[in-house]
């Protein structure tokens, strides 16, 4: 067996045989200035290493904006709901809305400066 320091916090441990002498010799348990926490050495690829294709642009859906999931009336309610000091389940249950749709415009609103 044989420590091998990985980090100031952890020892890793392995078996002293033929295959760990060579990878100690070729330097993977050897300290590079500037790894960022990692031991092990990065493989070198052999000879020519096959040249990856360009890629592709996949065309957007549709460049406008996608419409709001709420209009501006749900949102001008539930801002108002929300200052009569309604919860979020509250205000849900009157729009026929979920709660997680209400608290996204409520979240909206607020980010626009609306309370």
């Amino acid at each position: 067996m044989l420590a091998v320091g990985v980090n100031k916090a952890a020892d890793q441990f392995v078996l002293l045989d033929e295959r760990t002498q060579k990878e100690m010799a070729n330097g993977r348990y050897k300290k590079r200035p500037g790894a960022t926490g990692t031991s092990r050495t990065p493989r070198t690829v052999q000879g020519n290493p096959a040249p990856r294709p360009a890629p592709t642009v996949v065309p957007r859906s549709s460049d406008r904006a996608s419409r709001p999931r709420w209009s501006q009336a749900q949102e001008n309610l539930a801002v108002t709901y929300r200052a009569m000091g309604m919860k979020p389940d509250e205000i849900a249950t009157r729009l026929g809305m979920s709660r997680y749709l209400v608290t996204q415009i409520l979240l909206a609103a607020t980010g626009r400066g609306r309370r």
